[in-house]
């Protein structure tokens, strides 16, 4: 262990872990199983823009994906693919589909083979709603005698793979924008139906208008293969249709604006196998409603009035509507990447929209987990409605939470004391560097010490959000290492550790540890402390919607003034009737921000998530928090946060928040008995609870509001009943989570999230665990590698990431391990065991670290050893190239995965960062090789040398700056090996799966030292 002159104690009344596992990483052993794989893709496969050439020539409308945009290479036969573990099992994600058309039939078969409903051309029958058990969870369906899932004939027997999980998902994509005619400002305003629908939901395409004068295509939902424990899609499969509808769409909406309403509805039908049709009246005529008013609604809209009180439009009128490129958000939309080169240059190629934004969302049946996951993962977006919000939500759950669970996290405080210690600990070190950059570096590092810890002190800071700000925190104190050098890993602590024994008492033990694995030690505690409320997840999950809906409360009279400000709009085209946004823009927003927060807005109400998540006893809980006389209730309207005022300008969007503020208080009070009426009259608190879903007898008006159904915006619900996927959730309650914002990007996040190990009630990973080893290093580094993103697929020469060689197979071609670094291997050259002696040891992943130290060291002497070698990895910078080959080549030699499991973990991921690595080479029993002997060289001092002989016939001397390539001939082979000792720290032998150290040449005397440099090759 490093030491420091003089080290100050520190007395820390939790033990602290000996293990390191904000830092990643694993090694490079000897076999490279997909080296081989990229030379010959590289020969044989064309590039992605020769591909994109060929198919551009022949292929104009309807627009297909073209195969580098599927993420697999050109020649593959499957666009997309994703596989994962359910069990034993692999469940193969595939989308067979090219094109948009392909997609949808495939869409609708896939949904009558599920059993879902029959169809031709697409025109599917509803599902009945599926029935519910006494208590009102989901119905698990009757096993089918005769269908597609179970063979007589095979009757009785293990199937050869579990069944997938679907769930689904539907879009909204905004992408154009009208540029006359008399609909501009009319907002929510259906135009048009397709005649192909979805059988699952019996739904059609449907174009309307939206705000901001823009047109909007809404999907129908489709089923996604999930997760096989969580209803989250695969992102990379949602991002794929999402582009396929976002070039579709640009592809007909023409860049010079001259497509019309018509043409486009013509055409986009016909490119993908239906047609639209009007949604008129009687006498064929598209009518207008209150709802469709905004304070942007054109005069011109009194041109279409055929009685009083009635607006409505021919569909010649707005046909002849033309609609260019959008100008609302972000260019390439809120669901999918920006637009690449090629996208542009097909679109340049056929005059469509290559210019304009596709802003999409999306629409998510899933459960009460990934709600509260999306709850932790929200930001606000800054705007001054929507962060009022947020605060009045924040501050009604940390008061459900501290009534509830009290308001202190056992352990945190001791925590807390720690990095107090290490804050003034590395703050000194600065000071005492002397440089002026220095002191601005300390100052930079105070601040943010100072915030992370702000952040730690919060109570009711999920374990999920904990560990997102303790990873923030280990780059920070790996940054300062970095600058600081060598006084900051030599600096020392002396921990005091209090244990209590039942026998003796109070016990407290000293241990030096240096400065560096101190803080490793306190952010690996903070990634692993349990959150408030830990012993009941459900009920901790529902008392955060809850806050949800109490805060929403704010909207609710804005939603009346609105709609009564439509209403008179409508009536009259009086100048003073007309919509003024001075005087409903506030009203606006909040009817609109209420739905933004955590970009998602679920479309259910409290009382159907909590009756689908809580017990009885967990009811019994909420009774005690909301009833009369409760503290959570006292002082209600006094404790309620103020919004801010924008400084120096007249600020009506304060004036109006604060009128609603006064009115909150008694509207939350009323909130919370409606929910005890509920709890009451279901009887949610006995053993025979009514759980049932609750939903008015048919859905509100638009901005209408019913009380007894307690949440705000209840025009946006969907009936409950119709959203259960029994088939594959037969234990869950979903509802359909409406992501607002950037939807592929968050379901990336919320997949990340819940394979971290620390999302809301999350069960085992199915990547599989090293055997014996299933501790928190594994899992950091699981959590470590799930933060890199995936990168698009292409023919670099180490995304080894995107490799999608059968690595089994591959091993098997292969007898003996290639090597990572030595010469050109001779077929005829080789090394026999039988020519050294040999220190034998127990072998296994750890083997490297017993040939290198010449003995069989315990298991605290290999974390050691590891750990060493990791920090080594974990300060290194620049080429992270080979990083992702690396772990791909030790997981898959350790055994520990298998190729799927692989592939999964590692596709898309070629930017591997040394800390990521650097986690891997921690765990024990991770093969080692390559790269773990060139850090052990530059460990220390950095002067150490070792000298691989290798079975295959190579020689490598390793130093501080890597491999080096050791040539003989047959005439020098002794001279060079005898040298080659001589000269080197230690002398290892390889063979493709064992390292031990070698101590003689047999039967030969050491000769003079010689200059190898001097000998030639063959």
């Amino acid at each position: 262990m490093l030491t420091n002159k003089s080290s100050q104690p520190v007395n820390v009344a939790t033990a602290m872990a000996t293990s390191n596992s904000n830092t990643s990483g694993i090694s490079m052993p000897a076999v490279h199983p997909y080296q081989k794989k990229a030379v010959e893709k590289g020969d044989k496969q064309e590039t992605p823009a020769q591909t994109y050439d060929i198919e551009s020539a022949t292929t104009v409308e309807p627009f297909q994906l073209k195969p580098d945009r599927t993420g697999l290479p050109a020649d593959s036969h499957q666009p997309l693919s994703f596989a994962t573990v359910q069990g034993d099992h692999v469940v193969q994600r595939v989308i067979k589909s090219k094109d948009l058309a392909g997609f949808l039939q495939e869409q609708i078969e896939l949904q009558h083979n599920e059993g879902i409903g029959k169809s031709s051309k697409g025109k599917g029958t509803p599902i009945s709603p599926q029935e519910s058990t006494g208590s009102g969870k989901p119905k698990a369906p009757e096993p089918s005698v005769e269908g597609p899932r179970e063979s007589t004939k095979d009757k009785g027997k293990e199937p050869e793979e579990a069944p997938p999980k679907y769930t689904t998902l539907g879009f909204e994509h905004e992408f154009a924008q009208m540029t006359d005619g008399p609909l501009r400002g009319v907002s929510h305003l259906e135009l048009a139906t397709s005649d192909m629908r979805m059988p699952l939901t019996n739904l059609p395409f449907v174009i309307e208008t939206d705000a901001g004068n823009e047109v909007e295509l809404v999907s129908p939902p489709f089923l996604f293969e999930t997760h096989p424990e969580i209803p989250i899609p695969d992102p990379e499969e949602v991002a794929f249709v999402d582009h396929m509808l976002e070039m579709a769409l640009r592809t007909h909406t023409r860049q010079d604006g001259s497509t019309t309403l018509t043409t486009f509805m013509q055409a986009f039908g016909a490119a993908y196998g239906f047609t639209f049709d009007w949604k008129v009246n009687k006498k064929q005529q598209v009518e207008l409603e209150p709802k469709n008013m905004t304070y942007n609604t054109d005069a011109s809209i009194y041109k279409g009035i055929i009685k009083s009180g009635v607006h409505a439009f021919s569909t010649a009128t707005l046909g002849n509507i033309h609609i260019g490129p959008g100008v609302k958000g972000v260019t390439g939309g809120m669901a999918s990447d920006e637009l690449d080169k090629i996208d542009k240059e097909e679109l340049a190629k056929s005059g469509g929209n290559a210019t304009g934004a596709v802003v999409s969302q999306a629409n998510l049946a899933t459960d009460a987990r990934v709600i509260e996951m999306m709850r932790q993962l929200g930001t606000e977006r800054g705007e001054q409605v929507e962060t009022y919000l947020t605060a009045l939500s924040d501050h009604f759950r940390q008061k459900l939470l501290f009534r509830t669970f009290g308001n202190k996290r056992e352990g945190m405080e001791a925590l807390l004391d720690g990095l107090l210690i290490l804050s003034r600990q590395v703050e000194a070190l600065y000071s005492k560097s002397g440089m002026w950059r220095m002191r601005d570096r300390r100052d930079h590092f105070k601040t943010q010490m100072k915030n992370y810890m702000s952040m730690l002190a919060e109570p009711d800071l999920s374990q999920g959000e904990t560990v997102k700000v303790a990873g923030n925190l280990a780059k920070l104190l790996a940054d300062s290492a970095k600058e600081l050098g060598e006084p900051y890993q030599g600096s020392t602590l002396t921990v005091t550790t209090t244990l209590e024994d039942r026998e003796k008492g109070v016990k407290e033990t000293r241990e030096e540890v240096t400065l560096d694995v101190f803080g490793q030690q306190l952010v690996h505690q903070l990634k692993t402390l349990p959150e408030l409320g830990s012993g009941s997840p459900s009920l901790r999950m529902f008392l955060g919607m809850l806050a949800r809906t109490l805060a929403g409360q704010l909207a609710v009279p804005a939603q009346k003034k609105l709609k009564e400000a439509q209403e008179k709009r409508f009536k009259s085209d009086i100048y003073k009737n007309r919509m003024n946004e001075n005087v409903i823009g506030v009203e606006a927003s909040l009817t609109s921000r209420v739905k933004d927060l955590d970009q998602a807005w679920v479309k259910d109400n409290i009382i159907n998530v909590g009756t689908g998540i809580l017990e009885p006893e967990d009811w019994q809980e909420v009774v005690k928090l909301l009833g009369k006389g409760s503290d959570f209730r006292r002082n209600m309207e006094i404790e309620i946060p103020s919004p801010e005022p924008k400084k120096g300008v007249a600020d009506e969007t304060f004036k109006k928040l604060t009128q609603y503020r006064g009115k909150l208080g008694k509207q939350v009070l009323d909130t919370m008995d409606t929910v005890l009426k509920y709890i009451n009259t279901k009887k949610l608190t006995t053993d025979n609870p009514d759980n049932s879903p609750i939903a008015p007898k048919k859905t509100p008006n638009f901005m209408g509001h019913d009380a007894s159904f307690i949440d705000p915006r209840q025009d946006t619900f969907l009936d409950t009943d119709r959203i259960q996927l029994p088939q594959y959730w037969p234990n869950r309650r979903l509802h359909v989570l409406e992501i607002r914002w950037r939807s592929t990007e968050q379901l990336r996040k919320l997949r990340t999230f819940y394979e971290s190990g620390f999302a809301p009630q999350v069960r085992e990973r199915y990547i599989h665990r090293p055997t014996g080893v299933g501790n928190e290093l594994w899992t950091a580094f699981l959590q470590e590698i799930n933060q890199v993103e995936r990168q698009p697929v292409d023919d670099r020469p180490y995304a080894y990431g995107n490799m999608y060689a059968s690595v089994a197979e591959e091993n098997k071609k292969a007898q003996t391990a290639p090597s990572t670094s030595s010469a050109k291997k001779e077929e005829k050259r080789s090394f026999a065991a039988d020519e050294f002696d040999l220190i034998e040891n127990v072998g296994g992943g750890d083997c490297l670290f017993h040939a290198l130290a010449g003995e069989d060291l315990d298991a605290e002497d290999v974390l050691q050893e590891r750990a060493q070698i990791a920090e080594v990895r974990t300060g290194m910078v620049g080429n992270i190239n080979r990083n992702a080959h690396a772990i791909v080549t030790a997981l898959y030699q350790t055994g520990v995965v298998n190729d799927d499991d692989l592939r999964f973990l590692m596709e898309g991921r070629h930017a591997i960062p040394h800390n990521v690595l650097a986690a891997m080479q921690r765990i024990p029993g991770i093969y080692a090789g390559d790269e773990e002997i060139q850090q052990w060289c530059m460990h220390g001092e950095g002067n150490r040398t070792v000298f691989v002989i290798d079975i295959n016939g190579t020689l490598t001397r390793f130093d501080n700056t890597g491999p080096h390539p050791v040539p003989y001939t047959p005439l020098t082979r002794t001279a060079v090996l005898t040298n080659g000792m001589q000269t080197s720290t230690v002398t290892l032998f390889k063979t493709p799966n064992h390292w031990r150290q070698v101590t003689a040449i047999r039967g030969v005397v050491p000769p003079p030292p010689v200059d190898d440099s001097t000998s030639k090759s063959e």
